[in-house]
């Protein structure tokens, strides 16, 4: 009797903290969304609040200069993606392949050269997107994992290639292009307003 007692209470304790995680984590998302969305409204506001400084005539250039830049930086990005995507192909066709994993990476390797393994598990679309991920934090962080791909890869000096001319191009001349870009924005609005 106690036993069986014991195990009801047991596996009614289980259920209720499955539910209160259940319940949880569906508030959590709620509360996540909310937050989010507030984020945006409210960031939003300020974007609208700002076009009244429009009005000052000193101001108001600064606010046209900024809305510019903006336009400059959405053209920059999608070249920088146009690039990105060929550098994750190119990276997806040396290591992307499941017979890389087969022939032995070292278990130290760098995350690029694991995206193999990854194909294996989630296909080839997803690790394509894996590779492309691992670009934008590489660029990001401008990191690039050289010594990595020279000790670890089957293919040190195509893979060391291509990541040396990504960071070559991603890093100095796609942000020169960005603030060459910005500074004719600028010298456009800067005429216009004297």
């Amino acid at each position: 009797g106690r036993r069986s007692s014991r195990s009801g209470k047991g596996q009614g304790r289980e259920l209720e903290a499955r539910q209160l995680r259940r319940g949880g984590c569906d508030d959590m998302d709620a509360n996540y969304v909310r937050q989010v969305t507030h984020g945006f409204a409210l960031m939003l506001l300020g974007w609208r609040i700002m076009r009244l400084l429009m009005i000052n005539s000193s101001m108001g250039p600064m606010v046209l200069m900024l809305n510019m830049m903006l336009f400059d930086v959405a053209v920059w990005l999608c070249v920088q993606i146009v690039f990105m995507l060929g550098v994750a192909s190119a990276i997806y066709s040396l290591v992307g392949s499941p017979d890389v994993t087969s022939t032995g990476i070292h278990t130290d390797a760098c995350e690029l050269l694991w995206i193999s393994d990854y194909q294996t598990r989630e296909g080839p679309l997803r690790t394509w997107f894996r590779a492309l991920m691992l670009l934008i934090e590489s660029t990001l962080t401008q990191e690039a994992d050289l010594a990595c791909v020279r000790r670890w890869s089957a293919y040190p000096t195509s893979m060391s290639l291509i990541l040396a001319i990504f960071q070559l191009v991603s890093a100095i001349l796609m942000l020169i292009m960005l603030i060459a870009l910005m500074a004719k924005t600028f010298d456009q609005i800067n005429e216009k307003a004297t």
